[in-house]
């Protein structure tokens, strides 16, 4: 990966990971595929963070927050693809499995980010089987 300004990254071919975690004011561009086996996750900050792929993507799941933007060349091949807010409990417990979600409040959704990309980092489920189809895209 080759680091430009102002934060962005630039991938020249291709991008293969078991997962792939990006938080803060990120803009990452893949000129290539990204494959994830496990899944994706994006947490943006301040209405910014990105990542663009030119060519196709696949994952196992993509989960982001409303401030990260996830765009591929041709249609996303994932499981499921989700934007939550983390501070909407209820819509919470609709979309990610329960062990991940606990009583603490977090109203920036930054210790719950944590537990997905740790579940992610282990390989684990981080969605509901099925999530609820008023709040999942399944591709």
């Amino acid at each position: 990966m080759t680091p430009l300004d102002d934060g962005a990254t630039l991938t020249t071919g291709n991008l293969h990971a078991r997962f792939v975690s990006l938080h803060g004011h990120v803009d990452v561009m893949v000129r290539g595929d990204l494959q994830a086996a496990d899944g994706i996750l994006g947490r943006g900050w301040d209405d910014r963070g990105s990542l663009r792929v030119a060519g196709p993507l696949r994952a196992a799941a993509v989960v982001t927050t409303e401030e990260f933007t996830v765009t591929s060349g041709s249609p996303a091949e994932a499981g499921c693809c989700v934007e939550i807010d983390p501070r909407n409990r209820g819509e919470l417990a609709e979309l990610i499995r329960p062990e991940l979600l606990d009583d603490a409040d977090d109203p920036l959704g930054r210790e719950l980010g944590d537990r997905i990309e740790a579940a992610l980092a282990a390989g684990m489920p981080v969605l509901r089987e099925p999530p609820s189809p008023r709040r999942a895209r399944r591709r």
